[in-house]
């Protein structure tokens, strides 16, 4: 087989944002033995595969069999619209094109060499599969029975990677959902049974309290310092019971600004940290559980309280939207570095140094509970915000 331009030549590109899902390196070696196989079966100057991998707004990926640096060339044509293989996708059937030229000059788009034939075949899902001749030779009838054999291959080969990571992304939510399932367990059993002896050695500090002269400055810091960390392991139970608890929700209007203030209400905030509302008055109501995005909203305020150690700005905004009320939940914090970001919502993981790492799971899951979107944007050492889009009441 002759070696050509290969896939991560014609499409390195790509940005992260548009790449296509990832396919198995076995199937795209299969897929490119199809290409060089059709290349030197068809005798033809080039063979290229064009490829939705994925749902969504995906950018097509690319594999090529070309003279090396051509197949680049093609995939620039093929962005610009230019060659006419847009009839094939179309027509949704076989298409030959015969003296077609592609212009000398310009930029990497236009920089186009003589063709004098293109045969293209469809592939289903937006998937495209085109050989070109040069020197005057077209395509015959077994040339396209040729091609649509392979391409069809081809196509059974981009259904096997999709059922691949169908079933692979099965394989995780049903791992994941086994996992939430055991956390829940285990948080329920250790909530419970550490609330209590908490519950004790916190009015044991009440009564020594009550017995200590006031003007005792040391003894009085160490007990600070023992009720700073009931109320750290408090937050904790709290967050355990909360993840044990999964109900589904019991929607009911509900004014958002009540809410918040329930919530801050729930949570010590320092001094030196400013808090600032932009809630419009005429804010429609939401349709929620109450108990449930009180919770979640509590969550996300103390994680932006102690973001900010040193102090800083907490401001919370909402607007009506058309899919319901959007609720920002802004800091000036430390950020969150960006190692970390993909792995926010996966329980037990925490930045923290101290904390269960079950909040913002606790969180997305009363999101999604209601039907909303929970996203998160966040720089290290600048801060983060947290916008949740959440069902509104009808008015």
């Amino acid at each position: 087989m002759r070696a050509g331009g290969s896939a991560s030549d014609a499409a390195k590109d790509e940005s992260a944002a548009d790449a296509a899902p990832p396919i198995e390196p076995s199937l795209l070696r299969a897929l490119q033995q199809i290409l060089d196989f059709g290349r030197d079966a068809l005798h033809v100057r080039a063979a290229i595969l064009v490829l939705k991998l994925g749902e969504g707004d995906y950018s097509p990926h690319f594999l090529s069999s070309a003279p090396e640096g051509e197949a680049g060339e093609w995939v620039d044509a093929i962005r610009a619209g230019q060659g006419g293989l847009d009839t094939v996708l179309a027509e949704g059937r076989p298409v030959r094109l015969h003296h077609t030229a592609r212009r000398s000059g310009g930029g990497p788009a236009d920089r186009w060499l003589r063709v004098t034939s293109l045969l293209g075949i469809p592939m289903g899902d937006g998937g495209l599969f085109f050989v070109e001749k040069e020197d005057g030779h077209h395509f015959t009838d077994a040339d396209e029975r040729l091609a649509l054999f392979l391409a069809e291959q081809a196509a059974a080969v981009v259904e096997c990677a999709h059922l691949l990571a169908e079933t692979r992304s099965r394989c995780d939510e049903t791992v994941r959902a086994e996992r939430l399932s055991a956390i829940s367990t285990l948080a329920s059993v250790i909530g419970h049974d550490l609330r209590n002896p908490l519950s004790v050695i916190n009015n044991a500090i009440f009564f020594l309290s009550s017995k200590i002269e006031s003007d005792d400055a040391r003894v009085n810091r160490h007990l600070e310092i023992v009720r700073r960390e009931i109320r750290q392991a408090t937050r904790i139970i709290e967050e355990l019971l909360d993840f044990s608890r999964d109900r589904a929700p019991q929607p009911a209007p509900a004014p958002l600004r009540v809410l918040l203030r329930d919530a801050l209400a729930s949570r010590r905030i320092d001094g030196q940290i400013r808090v600032e509302e932009e809630l419009p008055a005429d804010l429609p109501l939401l349709y929620v559980d109450v108990v449930q995005v009180r919770q979640a909203l509590a969550h996300l305020l103390a994680n932006a309280i102690e973001a900010m150690p040193e102090g800083g700005t907490l401001r919370v905004r909402a607007f009506a939207c058309d899919a319901g009320v959007a609720v920002q939940i802004e800091d000036t914090g430390v950020g969150i570095p960006s190692e970390h970001r993909d792995r926010l919502f996966e329980p037990l993981f925490t930045t923290k140094p101290r904390g269960a790492g079950l909040g913002l799971a606790l969180v997305q899951r009363v999101v999604a509970a209601h039907h909303g979107t929970i996203r998160i944007e966040s720089e290290d050492g600048q801060g983060t915000t947290v916008t949740l889009l959440l069902p509104a009441a009808e008015r």
